[in-house]
């Protein structure tokens, strides 16, 4: 009984030691994480403030695009307005011609 009892203490010791070398290094783990934290903080900020800047440069050609292409989007919708009647004046003579030829 006594060397059973003796066997038992050495494996408790055993998975003592091993628990107490688990938690040593994951204290280590934990210490070199926290270090990790405001670096990465601060990266994460830096990369923020960088995606404003860019997307008010971004903001910035679309107005410059707007601007240029402002008088070309005039120009295309007056010919499209000027267009339509013509348009529908060719669609009407298209269906009489194809009245015509049906009936023919």
């Amino acid at each position: 009984e006594k060397a059973h009892l003796k066997t038992q203490i050495k494996k408790a010791a055993a998975t003592a030691d091993k628990d107490s070398r688990k938690l040593a290094a994951l204290r280590d783990e934990i210490a070199s994480l926290g270090g990790d934290v405001p670096r990465l903080q601060a990266e994460a900020e830096a990369a923020a403030a960088t995606r404003q800047a860019a997307e008010a440069e971004l903001e910035k050609m679309y107005d410059a695009i707007r601007g240029q292409t402002e008088p070309l989007r005039r120009k295309i919708e007056t010919a499209q307005r000027e267009r339509e009647p013509l348009a529908q004046a060719l669609a009407g003579v298209l269906s009489e011609q194809q009245l015509a030829e049906s009936e023919r």
